[in-house]
């Protein structure tokens, strides 16, 4: 029975570290919770509440962010499409690359790579 029990555990962590997280990624590397909405260019949209530090995955793979608003209190901000796409000249690809830090006064894209060396990059748990 405790290795049924034991082989049923080890089959769920297994199966539930399956799931595969993709770019773009959404950041909140502020010091105060947020909410955000997100527009794919798939025509999907999420929103979440992001706490600080805390960031946003989801599981579709080559989706490209088209539309962010992010609200703190009665603050919202909106970056639409042409402003984002501009963010992402610098990386080479468009999707799974993007990491977006919402900072304290402004949005900020970066690669994967560079969010790791920034220390703001962890995997989702």
């Amino acid at each position: 029975m405790k290795a049924l029990l034991l082989a049923s555990l080890v089959m769920g962590l297994f199966l539930s570290g399956c799931d595969r997280y993709y770019g773009p990624i959404v950041k909140n590397t502020t010091k105060n919770p947020i909410d955000i909405t997100v527009s794919f260019s798939d025509g999907g949209v999420s929103t979440v509440h992001l706490g600080p530090g805390n960031g946003f995955w989801q599981t579709q793979k080559g989706r490209v962010l088209e539309h962010l608003t992010v609200t703190q209190g009665s603050q919202k901000t909106e970056y639409a499409s042409p402003f984002l796409h501009s963010l992402l000249a610098h990386l080479s690809s468009v999707t799974a690359e993007a990491v977006y830090l919402i900072r304290e006064s402004d949005l900020e894209v970066v690669s994967i790579e560079e969010a790791k060396q920034k220390g703001v990059f962890t995997a989702p748990h």
